[in-house]
This record gives C-alpha cells, sequence and structure tokens, in this order.
C-alpha cells in the first residue's frame, strides 16, 4: 500500500525532473521560470479536489485595486465567478473575496527576491474583501481563529515555493527584514525551498503553524520531505477555507447605466 509520504516523495521527484527537463531545453531565464510555475500549478491542480480552483493571473477588488502577477491563484472554485480569462495565456481575473492564497513561485530563491515578494503579498492580502451576499441574523455565525486573532472568514495566505535556494537561516532573516512592523496577517506565511526544508512559525511552547501569530517567530525546518511538509501544512487551512456566495454586482460601477 502505497502511503502519502510515498505518494509525495514520487511528486517532488516528478517536480524536480520537470525543472531539470526545462534547464535543459530552454536557455532563457524567463521560459525556465515559467515551466517552474506551470509544474507547481500542475501539482495543485492534481492533489487538491475539484473545489479548489487553481489560476494564474491577478486578483482585483470591488474597488477596482489590483495585486500584481501572480503565479498561483487557489480559489474557491464553486462559488467564484471569474472575472476574465485570457484564452491565449490561460491568465484569469479573479475576484479577491473567492480568493484563498497565492503561491509565488521561483526557480531560485535569492535573499534579494523577499522584499518584491513581501511587497506582492501585502498589496493583495490589503485588499478590499466585503462583495459577499451575507445573511441578515443568520442562525449559525461563524468565527475563524488565524494569525492569533479572530475573524469572520479565512483571510487571504500568502506561500512561496522554491526550487532552490539559500539557506534556511538567510532566507528567515531576509524574511524577518522585510515583515519588520508589519501585522501578522499581512505577511508572507510560509516559505519551502524544496532542496531543503521549510521556513516556517514557530512558538515559544515549540509548536510550528502554517500562519504567524504576534508571538511567533521564523524558523527553519530542515526535512527531506518538503514538499509532504509544504502540502500538510497549506492544506490544513486551504482545505478548510469556507467563504461566502460572492455579490458580483458590487463590481459594477455606480455611474453604470445598462
Amino acid at each position: 500500500m502505497t502511503t502519502l509520504a510515498e505518494t509525495m516523495a514520487a511528486a517532488a521527484d516528478d517536480l524536480t525532473a520537470s525543472i531539470r527537463a526545462s534547464r535543459a531545453a530552454f536557455s532563457h531565464s524567463l521560459t525556465k521560470g515559467e515551466s517552474a510555475e506551470a509544474a507547481l500549478r500542475e501539482f495543485f491542480k492534481s492533489y487538491y479536489p475539484d473545489s479548489i480552483g487553481v489560476a494564474r493571473g491577478q486578483v482585483m477588488d470591488s474597488r477596482g485595486a489590483k495585486s500584481k502577477q501572480l503565479d498561483v491563484i487557489l480559489y474557491d472554485a464553486h462559488r467564484t465567478p471569474v472575472l476574465y480569462s485570457d484564452r491565449e495565456s490561460g491568465a484569469r481575473l479573479i475576484p479577491v473575496e473567492g480568493v484563498i492564497a497565492a503561491v509565488e513561485s521561483k526557480m531560485h530563491l535569492k535573499a534579494a527576491d523577499i522584499p518584491s515578494i513581501a511587497e506582492s503579498a501585502r498589496v493583495l492580502k490589503q485588499m478590499n474583501r466585503d462583495a459577499y451576499f451575507i445573511q441578515e441574523n443568520p442562525v449559525i455565525v461563524r468565527e475563524v481563529s488565524a494569525y492569533g486573532a479572530t475573524w469572520p472568514r479565512l483571510p487571504v495566505m500568502y506561500f512561496v515555493f522554491a526550487f532552490e535556494g539559500p539557506s534556511m537561516e538567510t532566507v528567515a532573516d531576509a524574511l524577518n527584514s522585510a515583515h519588520a512592523n508589519l501585522p501578522t496577517h499581512l505577511r508572507i506565511d510560509l516559505t519551502c525551498i524544496l532542496d531543503k526544508g521549510i521556513v516556517l512559525n514557530e512558538v515559544p511552547s515549540g509548536n510550528i503553524n502554517t500562519l504567524p501569530t504576534p508571538d511567533s517567530f521564523l524558523c527553519g525546518y530542515p526535512t527531506n520531505h518538503s514538499l509532504l511538509m509544504f502540502h500538510i501544512l497549506v492544506s490544513q487551512y486551504v482545505l478548510q477555507a469556507d467563504l461566502p456566495p460572492i455579490d458580483i454586482k458590487r463590481y459594477i460601477p455606480g455611474d453604470f447605466v445598462f
């Protein structure tokens, strides 16, 4: 009987083989990067249920603000209307209310990349999310605990997945610098370096978590099973996301005439 650990080890081998193939086939770094992004999106499509949509593109809110270009967007496929889909590139424009998480893909992560990634995370996480159908006086009220606080729904998460990178201590130091004075819910949540391990959040008790809290600190967790650990830590939040229906008419300008 094949275990989850064995399945993820095989998936990691597939991802690594895909990257080796793209390196051998292409000389342009942009093409190699696009191959890495496509391989990561295919991983999520293969191992997540159909209820989790997987796309590349941008995220938009009802006030017209847009995210930066995102490599992987994970969204509620059953309740999220796509605002635009480019037939040629496959890029999509997704309303932020339906977004669960974004994942930045890097062929080779460098410490110098962290500030721009952190800014991309901050921009996405600060977007306005109020275009929902909200029932008045509901019988059941749901609340979500995340980032050391209580929320009406799970905030958008942001992860980094790199196939290669510097030491985890170097990445943690760069993240701490980029996160200075940022509230916990606006930070990069978790970083996976496939050939090294996971940079994650540890609390004083020694427990580790996917998401940061006010008392957590970043630490490197070396492992030969980086993809398995990344999959478990991300899935436990992504698969529990329960978002309300989206009121798409809120995306129509007030002065629009039909």
